[in-house]
């Protein structure tokens, strides 16, 4: 066997728990409701107002894609 072929000990609850943490759409579908309440944006109304608040934040420039 060479160097880096065996798979590291990984605690699978943790590496889980994380991955739904970081990925879960269920959360992010939430917190828009909590942001939206009833009136969710469309898709492209939303991709719209995410690349606005981007730009205000200096983190994009008009430019730029999403």
């Amino acid at each position: 066997m060479s160097k880096g072929s065996k798979q590291r000990p990984t605690n699978h609850k943790k590496f889980s728990d994380s991955w739904e943490r970081i990925f879960a759409k269920e959360e992010f579908e939430t917190q828009c409701r909590e942001l939206y309440g009833d009136s969710m944006p469309s898709t492209k109304a939303l991709k719209d107002t995410v690349r606005k608040e981007l730009i205000q934040l200096g983190r994009i420039t008009e430019s730029e894609q999403l």
